[in-house]
């Protein structure tokens, strides 16, 4: 590491970053790519999350692993959250009273509304305060209406300053009216900075081959039946779903529901981007009155590979997303997908002119754009 980072970086300052959940979904990945800025070096970073494998790994920085047990039952799911937000708590207190002992000062990153115990933690430590916000839904309708309102509740009196992923995000939790004294930030996310940041597109093949790649979680709400509806419609075209899963949800998934011969189910990869390269086209099939999205990575990492896209008609998607690029539909009217989708295939010049649309659009969200926007929001936190 050069002399002159060293010195843009003191080492009285400590970022401890929170994140209940290790995985490969979108908020662990944006958080890991806002830890990689240029004013932090990884002496300076703790990272409080889970033991499982995801994109908070070992080269960001010190790590505090939470202990996390699986359930499959809605209530031992809620005890395992309950205790899960008790070790965050316990867990930041001593992260903030360890640095404060060595002098530094402390800056609390709380990643999405899920760190409730570390947000009440931070406030009680009297350290700074910042809540970076991804998501409007959480899980169940019932049980994410009382984590949200909890969650806003303690941003609304604790929080020193709020981060959102998006203008349609921040525009939701202004309803509540967070505390004047606390400041608001609007940090669109970027590419992910381990994808090509110009990949090489061969348009032909990618039409010739005409597979469809939804990228997402094996919930409900996310749209995983209408994806069986879809391609049980389209038994000549391939489709493949990469889920935020392990082997044997997907094993489990498989043997309660029937198939189509046409999906394949990936357990979630690091390396996505090699899927978006040979799709022909992205769909987003979140049903927007149970999962409003507020930014939809995979809408975005699509469209930056030349991919068309279906997305729901809500969310916030919609600050870079545009009908040149693609339609916006309710995935419960799968018949208006199929319909997209197979007029798409008839036509190459069609299918180019939304490709190359994509591509355009998306240009302003270059991991390397992203990068300038972290960096200059945390230059007010690191002098």
């Amino acid at each position: 590491m050069s002399e002159s980072r060293e010195n843009e970086n003191p080492s009285s300052v400590r970022i401890i970053a929170v994140h209940p959940l290790n995985d490969y979904s979108g908020s662990p990945r944006v958080l890991a790519d806002f830890l990689t800025s240029n004013l932090l070096d990884p002496q300076m970073v703790t990272i409080i999350t889970g033991r499982t494998c995801g994109f908070l790994h070992d080269g960001l920085g010190q790590r505090c692993l939470l202990w996390s047990p699986e359930h499959r039952t809605k209530l031992l799911k809620l005890m395992s959250f309950v205790f899960l937000q008790i070790q965050l708590f316990f867990a930041t207190i001593y992260m903030v009273l360890k640095s404060y002992f060595k002098q530094e000062k402390v800056l609390v990153i709380n990643n999405t509304m899920l760190s409730m115990g570390s947000i009440l933690a931070t406030n009680l430590c009297f350290a700074t305060n910042i809540v970076y916000l991804h998501e409007w839904t959480i899980g169940s309708q019932r049980v994410g209406r009382i984590i949200r309102f909890l969650s806003n509740f303690l941003i609304r009196i604790m929080a020193h300053e709020v981060v959102f992923v998006s203008e349609f995000l921040s525009d939701r939790f202004k309803i509540h009216k967070i505390h004047k004294s606390c400041k608001t930030t609007v940090l669109p996310n970027g590419l992910r900075s381990d994808f090509l940041p110009e990949p090489k597109l061969d348009q032909q093949r990618k039409f010739s081959e005409g597979k469809v790649l939804f990228v997402g979680y094996l919930k409900k709400n996310k749209g995983i039946f209408e994806l069986l509806k879809i391609s049980e419609k389209m038994p000549s075209v391939a489709f493949q779903a990469v889920l935020n899963c392990s082997a044997d949800e997907i094993k489990e998934f498989t043997c309660r529901y029937r198939l189509p011969a046409n999906l394949e189910l990936v357990p979630q990869k690091v390396d996505v981007q090699s899927y978006y390269l040979e799709s022909f086209l992205v769909l987003n099939l979140s049903l927007a009155d149970a999962c409003l999205e507020s930014f939809s990575l995979s809408t975005l990492e699509g469209m930056s590979c030349g991919n068309p896209v279906v997305v729901p008609p809500a969310g916030g998607h919609f600050e870079y997303f545009d009908s040149v690029a693609g339609e916006a539909i309710d995935a419960r009217n799968t018949d208006e997908v199929v319909e997209f989708i197979s007029r798409l295939k008839s036509d190459f010049a069609l299918w180019k002119q939304y490709s190359e649309n994509a591509i355009v659009l998306v240009e302003d969200y270059s991991a390397a754009a992203f990068q300038r926007r972290v960096d200059q929001f945390l230059s007010r936190y690191i002098q």
